[in-house]
């Protein structure tokens, strides 16, 4: 089948790489332009991009897809389908009818739960034992067109958000596949809108620890940030990320959230709100991520003291 392509992230690889080795032809590709990245704000291309350039395939990066010459490229690229997996732009109603299939989406999770832009994220973030995949077909309204098809994927307690993304998306891909292969033969079926939760993107404060919350939270919201990002606070006027948590056997009798319990080389235990947290590995802003016995050699910390204090 012939196809335009729309995409961004390495998920959106997985996906673009299964589609060429199933034989699809690929008319163009779409994603995100160059974005400036790291402490330079160097310009840095997508995954999606480097993949396409690297395999010689047309590559599109526009600032918005509310652009008529758009419209007339896609109309006449004979393209069956556009298959989108990540790209993160809203796609303009007049585009949605230009192929024959329309626009087919790979959204990470059992919708109608988890519509939005991180439904992998929230996924962990809440602790939940499963998610899945739907391929569904875009219509007008966020992530509420009908679906062909979905597949649920355990998610195993060790998985951060890195892991998640990967086994979804080889699970989204062989379903994508097997959804083209027999579309002429599947009616897609209309989601519940009433069961419907949404899943926004984090911002900038998500990670900032609330000590209140349960230790299993500050776990679960740890992976859902990791291993790019992590849940962070602050002690002396320091701002501390916390790179391996877990929640500790230790019982919490009382003590104000936030406080140390107990200090060893191998790891810090603070109070939570129900239970307590074993802290194994700290980064200091503007330093190198340290296992604790190096961190608590410049930093002489004691039982009682508390963290969340800015």
């Amino acid at each position: 089948m012939k196809l335009i392509y729309m995409g961004t992230p390495e998920f959106s690889v997985t996906v673009l790489k299964a589609l060429m080795e199933k034989g699809h032809e690929i008319a163009m590709v779409f994603t995100q332009p160059d974005r400036p990245k790291g402490r330079g704000k160097k310009l840095q291309a997508s995954p999606v991009a480097i993949f396409a350039k690297e395999e010689g395939l047309a590559l599109y990066q526009p600032q918005t897809l509310r652009d008529e010459s758009l419209v007339t490229l896609i109309k006449d690229s004979g393209a069956e389908a556009v298959i989108v997996a990540a790209y993160g732009r809203i796609i303009p109603d007049e585009m949605l009818t230009l192929p024959r299939y329309g626009f087919i989406n790979v959204h990470a999770s059992l919708l109608p739960k988890y519509r939005g832009a991180a439904p992998i994220q929230w996924a962990l973030r809440n602790g939940d034992a499963e998610t899945g995949v739907s391929i569904m077909r875009i219509e007008s309204g966020l992530d509420e067109g009908a679906v062909y098809a979905q597949q649920a994927v355990e998610i195993l307690p060790c998985w951060n958000k890195a892991d998640l993304f990967d086994a979804l998306a080889e699970v989204g891909s062989d379903l994508l596949v097997d959804v083209l292969d027999g579309i002429d033969g599947l009616s897609p079926e209309p989601q519940n809108n009433a069961a419907a939760t949404y899943a926004p993107m984090f911002g900038k404060h998500d990670g900032c620890i609330d000590f209140s919350m349960a230790a299993k939270d500050l776990v679960n919201l740890q992976r859902s940030l990791s291993p790019d990002d992590s849940i962070y606070t602050f002690i002396n006027n320091q701002r501390l990320s916390f790179k391996d948590v877990e929640v500790s056997d230790m019982i919490n009798d009382n003590k104000l959230p936030g406080t140390i319990l107990a200090l060893s080389k191998k790891c810090i235990t603070i109070a939570c709100g129900d239970g307590a947290l074993d802290v194994r590995e700290i980064h200091p802003a503007g330093k190198k991520s340290m296992p604790i016995h190096a961190f608590l050699n410049g930093h002489p910390l004691k039982v009682g003291d508390r963290f969340g204090e800015n």
